[in-house]
Parts: C-alpha cells; sequence; structure tokens
C-alpha cells in the first residue's frame, strides 16, 4: 500500500461531504452540482483524489481537463482545495501525549517515527506480529497506537481526542463511520460526564463532519 494510498479519496465519493452540514462555509459553492461534477471526473479519469492533484500540478492537463469536462477552472481549484486540506497529514510519534518513550526507540531502527509510517507498517495483523517480533513491543501496544493513528486520519483530530473516541470505544475510521451523528452526540456527552474527564466532548458539526469524511476514507488498518 503506497502512501499516496492514505490520501485516494474515490472522487465519486466526494459529494457525501460536500454538505452545509459538513463544509466550512468558503466551501460552499462546492455543492451545487457536486454529484455531476464529480461524475464527470470520474468519467474523464480523475478516480481519486490524487489523480486530481496530479492533473492540476500541470497546467497544460490541467486545461485539457477543463475542457473534456466543462468544470470551471475555479471549481476545481476548490474541489482540489478541500480534498488537500482533508488530506492525510502525518503526526511525529514522539508528540503523541504519554506515549512510551522505549517504543519509539524501539520504532525509530524501522524507520518508523510518525503515523503514516506506522499505519504502513501496521496495516494487517501478520504484519503486526512481525513489527511486535522485531520491535518487542506488545501487539496490544500497537494495536493501541494503530487505533490513534488511525483516527488521526480524520479532520482535525488530534491524539487527545483521538484518545477520548478510543476510551469510549468507538476505536478506529470504521467505527466512527458506523455512527449516527446525533446518537454520537448524546453517548459522547454522557461518556465524558460518567467518567468525569477533563476532555470535551466534540461538537455536532466535528461529530457529523468526521462521520462524512470517515464513510470515504480509504481502509488504512484491518483490525
Amino acid at each position: 500500500m503506497p502512501v499516496k494510498e492514505l490520501n485516494d479519496f474515490k472522487i465519486k465519493d466526494i459529494p457525501t461531504v460536500l454538505r452545509p452540514e459538513t463544509l466550512m462555509e468558503g466551501y460552499w459553492s462546492l455543492i451545487p452540482n457536486a454529484t455531476a461534477n464529480c461524475n464527470r471526473l470520474h468519467a474523464a479519469g480523475i478516480k481519486k483524489a490524487t489523480d486530481l492533484w496530479k492533473i492540476i500540478d500541470n497546467p497544460q492537463e490541467f486545461q485539457s481537463l477543463i475542457k473534456k469536462t466543462g468544470i470551471p477552472r475555479e471549481y476545481l481549484q476548490r474541489l482540489s482545495g478541500i480534498l488537500t486540506f482533508n488530506k492525510f497529514k502525518p503526526f511525529p510519534l514522539k508528540k503523541i501525549e504519554n506515549i512510551n518513550p522505549q517504543h519509539l526507540k524501539s520504532l525509530e531502527p524501522e524507520g518508523i517515527k510518525e503515523t503514516g509510517a506506522l499505519l504502513l507498517a501496521g496495516r494487517t495483523k501478520e504484519m503486526r506480529k512481525e513489527l511486535a517480533h522485531k520491535t518487542a513491543i506488545p501487539e496490544s501496544d500497537l494495536e493501541y497506537l494503530l487505533k490513534l493513528a488511525d483516527l488521526m486520519r480524520m479532520p482535525g483530530v488530534k491524539n487527545i481526542r483521538a484518545k477520548l473516541y478510543i476510551d469510549a470505544g468507538i476505536d478506529c475510521v470504521a467505527k466512527f463511520a458506523a455512527q449516527q451523528p446525533d446518537q454520537m452526540r448524546v453517548f459522547m456527552l454522557e461518556f465524558v460526564k460518567k467518567t468525569k474527564t477533563t476532555r470535551t466532548a466534540p461538537l455536532p458539526k466535528e461529530i457529523t463532519t468526521g462521520i462524512a469524511w470517515a464513510k470515504i476514507m480509504p481502509v488504512a488498518v484491518i483490525f
């Protein structure tokens, strides 16, 4: 699984996240004709976000795409912009709160210093077993770190928020995607109150946006 595939949102899925309740107001101009435009891009061979970014970086190919699809330049640039804003951004493992320092030292020789490398190295149970053997890190600890890294792929989710979700049992992107916004909001409010944690429950739009993006994210880890 190449690193780029951590960002390979399928273009035909993008209209799912182009809604007022999941989008910053500055991007609402993407909502009208979202499905038609994404279908045109798909038909033109732009199947994933990485395809669009590659085309936009080439002025000649970008102009050709505009003519082929009839989609305005500004629309394509804004679409690329929202995808870039929400693309996977590797997070240094050493900045994760309360991470075991020995785990950091054990992962470094394997070239694993940030969440992207960790996700790629621990995608399957077999890969996690091999990594645990190489690093002498317990599989349970590796799985916990991978769940943090997986959740941190979502927009605005850093390690502290990811830990809250894990503690609440919503411990990976797939489980997040299966939630209903209103029900999850009530559940998180009750969880925060019951556990008396100092962490705050996510706001409604944060939950709605997270669920929408989680639904279209490529699978990074098989738990």
